[in-house]
């Protein structure tokens, strides 16, 4: 029938009205590049699935019309803030699509951009409720009773809504959820641990590898090594629990020795498959034959409850598990946090960089840079497993 051509020209008219010719282009742009180089690219995700024109540019590959997706979802002439395209590339060669952009368009035109969210009144709520053992609708009904509102809190909540204030002063349980609430709403967990007197687990950033990169007599895949070296000779053995991701876990491990495996408390996750890292963590415990049950694998990558909850079912009986939930540090004071990560990208005015486990998040200003320091970490990674080899 002429469904199909009235529902183009309709597109058509509207993408154009809207000014959104170019955005559409740009993006076949480069999923074209991506196809045509290999690079796996989800069928689409979203409310840009309901467009027929992003069908047929390839731009998506579900039919619009066959599964009934409406197009006025995704654009519309009263829509005011434009919509985006959703498109997944593969996770390790998605720095290949984010450079062709870059080298099509210019750096100067490209950047990437992170959401970061605090735990809000409403949610976390239902995410305490959870671990207090409480039903999801005893939860509902309690945060249903949370006023809508930006900048909602608990104590306000009870100030202006009846019913939370009578729920409250007549249910103990409800009471206990409350209470546990307001400790976690916008918090940072160096904030809990000062107000509840807990040590923190101590960890070094990321950042304090990536220093020794910009160390001239320092070779770039020994950085980690000597890192954790001098943070292991300045601590006298008392050294807390080191960052395995800052140039990869599998360089990290082949310069986490006997020495440094006994000494340290344990490890920290931050990239990567957190199944994978652990089972690969335990085995390097158990080559130098310590019990894992007598070390921590520290969690931090991307949490919430219910996915630490899995983690920690996983690997309770095996080692000992802890768990970083970050919220802004900023939340401890009267000061609005900048929604922006900040990490370390030159020492001594040369470029440096956090490879990390995953590609996503690798961090460097300098591309040039990071693809030498990937050939450096390989080299010697490479240069480990003949050694291992010939034993």
């Amino acid at each position: 029938g002429d469904e199909p051509y009235e529902r183009m020209h309709y597109e058509l008219d509207t993408i154009t009205q809207m000014g959104y010719v170019d955005y559409f282009l740009i993006v076949w742009d480069f999923i074209h590049y991506a196809k045509s180089q290999g690079i796996m690219v989800g069928p689409g995700r979203g409310s840009g699935a309901g467009s027929i024109v992003a069908y047929s540019l390839g731009i998506t590959m579900l039919d619009p019309l066959k599964y009934q997706l409406i197009f006025e979802r995704f654009l519309n002439p009263e829509r005011v803030s434009m919509p985006d395209i959703d498109v997944d590339f593969c996770y390790e060669r998605r720095p290949e699509v984010i450079e062709y952009v870059a080298r099509k368009y210019g750096a100067d035109h490209v950047c990437q951009f992170i959401t970061f969210g605090t735990m809000a009144a409403k949610g976390v709520i239902r995410d305490v409720g959870r671990v207090l053992g409480m039903s999801y609708q005893e939860t509902d009904v309690v945060a249903k009773a949370i006023p809508f509102e930006l900048g909602m809190t608990l104590s306000k909540a009870l100030e202006i809504s009846p019913q939370l204030h009578r729920m409250y002063q007549e249910d103990e349980a409800v009471r206990r959820l409350v209470t546990q609430t307001k400790n976690c709403i916008g918090t940072s967990n160096v904030f809990l641990a000062m107000k509840y007197n807990v040590t923190p687990i101590g960890t070094y950033a990321h950042e304090f590898v990536q220093m020794y990169q910009g160390i001239d007599s320092i070779p770039l895949a020994f950085t980690n090594y000597y890192a954790m070296k001098d943070w292991y000779n300045e601590y006298d053995g008392d050294n807390g629990t080191a960052l395995t991701d800052t140039v990869t876990t599998d360089l990290f491990l082949l310069d986490f020795n006997r020495s440094m495996v006994n000494n340290y408390t344990g490890v920290r996750h931050d990239s990567g498959d957190p199944y994978a890292w652990g089972e690969k963590i335990i085995q390097h415990y158990k080559k130098y034959g310590v019990d894992p049950k007598t070390k921590l694998l520290l969690f931090s990558d991307s949490l919430d409850f219910d996915r630490a909850q899995e983690l920690y079912d996983y690997f309770k009986d095996r080692t000992k598990v802890s768990f970083g939930i970050g919220t802004f540090v900023s939340n401890d004071t009267c000061e609005n946090a900048l929604n922006i990560v900040i990490k370390l990208q030159y020492v001594n005015g040369r470029p440096v960089a956090k490879l990390s486990d995953v590609p996503g998040k690798a961090m460097c200003r300098d591309m040039d840079y990071l693809e030498y320091l990937k050939r450096s970490v390989e080299f010697r990674l490479n240069r480990g497993r003949k050694e291992v080899e010939k034993k």
